[in-house]
């Protein structure tokens, strides 16, 4: 073996080689990919604006709230206390405060498309919101319980579970996704309830009619009587609790002007979904006992 088998210089160096380097194509730079403009100005997303993050991060100053502005947790009013500090009420930290004056932000973002709002705007889209809400529910309703579908198979499961489950959720499933992404488009908190309960009064009129001319076949004067009365009645007061729950977050990003937080309608949705299927449930009960009286 000779010496320059052993040479430890720069003369094997690669860019001492008297042939072009040819690099592997392989480790080429990949030119950083092009994205697509996502938003626009009738949408908002989170990280638009840094004084929409926490105020935690560096940056955001620690002064005390200037204006109203409600705990995250139990909705008390943190006006005058200094974020980060326990909140007066069930003591827990809020990390998210008002932004400042003059800054592009979700408040600002969501004033100015209030400021447009057009006359009867809010009506038109509460309208449209209960048509669409009412037919989901009847579709998710139908989809659930026809033949082969997953929820059949037990009926007593099926209406004192799956059934409240589902309607609850869908009748309010058009003026939640309104106030989440575009509250701006309600101007008063009657057009939220509007919205809701509308959709579960159509709900009950297409699900008594499917019940009295499509599975029944002559039905007794009290069954129709009961279902024009009760039935309708429990249909529109389940949702009008959920509805209030929703005109209640809606009213708070608004008053506020700060991002809404659906998961704050939960409870009244729970509520709704356990008082329909107690009654769902005693009318099973009803029905075992008097039978002629549902037919």
């Amino acid at each position: 073996m000779s010496d320059s088998d052993h040479q430890h210089g720069i003369e094997g160096e690669p860019q001492h080689n008297p042939h072009a380097f040819k690099p592997d194509p392989s480790e080429q730079k990949v030119p950083p990919p092009s994205r697509p403009h996502e938003y626009s100005e009738k949408t908002y997303r989170s990280g638009q604006s840094v004084y929409d993050e926490p105020d935690i991060l560096p940056g955001r100053s620690r002064e005390p709230v200037h204006r109203d502005w409600s705990c995250t947790h139990c909705g008390a009013n943190l006006r005058g206390m200094p974020l980060e500090t326990p909140c007066r009420e069930c003591g827990r930290r809020n990390w998210y405060g008002p932004p400042p004056a003059g800054v592009d932000s979700y408040e600002s973002w969501l004033k100015r498309l209030a400021g447009d709002a057009a006359p009867g705007r809010g009506t038109v889209v509460a309208l449209a919101c209960a048509l669409i809400g009412g037919l989901f529910a009847v579709v998710s309703s139908l989809m659930g319980t026809s033949p082969g579908g997953i929820m059949s198979v037990n009926m007593p499961m099926l209406a004192i579970v799956f059934g409240p489950v589902v309607e609850e959720t869908m009748k309010v499933a058009a003026a939640s996704y309104v106030v989440e992404e575009r509250p701006y488009l309600f101007t008063r908190r009657s057009q939220v309830m509007l919205s809701a309960v509308g959709a579960a009064l159509m709900f009950a009129v297409l699900e008594n009619l499917l019940y009295l001319f499509v599975y029944s076949k002559n039905p007794s004067t009290n069954l129709m009587l009961w279902r024009w009365t009760v039935c309708v009645a429990l249909h529109v007061g389940c949702t009008a609790i959920v509805a209030s729950g929703l005109a209640d977050v809606w009213q708070r990003a608004m008053h506020e002007y700060r991002r809404p937080r659906i998961s704050d309608l939960f409870p009244s949705l729970l509520t709704g979904i356990a008082i329909h299927g107690a009654y769902n449930a005693a009318v099973i009960g009803l029905e075992w006992k008097y039978p002629s009286f549902f037919r």
